[in-house]
């Protein structure tokens, strides 16, 4: 597992996660990303590869994406999921929550509380990293997942890999507190009596990775450019389900 260090204190985190502002060696930085419609086309096809047994039962079902940000995920799970299911977005952001809802979509603007559900599917993508303590977030999804529920988690590999160079992009400080490997999520999601049924290990180091990064870089802002298809780094999507 690797850490920031120093670690900013509990409630900057959560105000930085509230308000989407930052500061960076004395700089301030707005982390509030924007909406990528690119987004949807993929987690429609994640969801279709990684729940197609769901899909194919035609049964509702209640899926709740945690850290929801602008709502791509909630877009493609009301696409693809059987009719009649409910999909509900948690995001803290007030900003990210206000343009969600605005699109029609569900979303409770706050932190996820103990309880606060009885899921089908919690998702949880790409935010493993904004999160200090994730055993704890485990958790409390657990006590939002009905019995034999499945919860779908997407984070980078950066703890698998050997040196800084393996990775194709910006590590995203201070936005991103924690970085983990396979190893490590497996083992967190056993606390919760979890363990992955599904694995999808996808490549970032791209051509059209390579060059987005590029343009970032003409354009001034935080950026690397690697060779591509070189890079150890994977995205994980993982589906955990209830150790039997």
């Amino acid at each position: 597992m690797l850490y920031i260090d120093p670690r900013p204190v509990g409630s900057y985190i959560a105000g930085a996660v509230e308000t989407g502002q930052q500061t960076f060696e004395e700089h301030p930085i707005n982390v509030r990303s924007r909406r990528i419609p690119a987004k949807i086309t993929r987690y429609r096809r994640l969801i279709r590869h990684l729940f197609a047994d769901r899909i194919a039962e035609q049964e509702p079902l209640r899926w709740v994406d945690v850290g929801c940000g602008y709502g791509e995920m909630l877009e493609a799970a009301r696409s693809v999921l059987p009719a009649g299911s409910e999909v509900i977005g948690v995001e803290p952001m007030t900003h990210k929550a206000q343009c969600a809802e605005a699109r029609g979509l569900e979303v409770i603007n706050r932190f996820l509380e103990e309880g606060q559900f009885e899921a089908d599917v919690v998702s949880n993508m790409d935010v493993f990293s904004h999160i200090p303590d994730y055993r704890q977030f485990l958790a409390t999804v657990a006590t939002n997942l009905k019995p034999g529920g499945v919860l779908l988690i997407e984070t980078g590999n950066t703890a698998d890999l050997e040196n800084r160079a393996d990775l194709p992009n910006e590590l995203g400080l201070p936005d991103h507190l924690t970085f983990a490997g396979e190893p490590q999520l497996r083992r967190y999601l056993e606390t919760i009596g979890y363990a992955p049924a599904m694995v999808v290990r996808e490549r970032s180091d791209t051509i059209t990775q390579m060059a987005k990064n590029a343009a970032k870089l003409l354009l001034g802002r935080e950026s690397r450019v690697s060779l591509p298809y070189t890079s150890r780094y994977r995205q994980l999507i993982i589906r955990a389900e209830p150790i039997r």
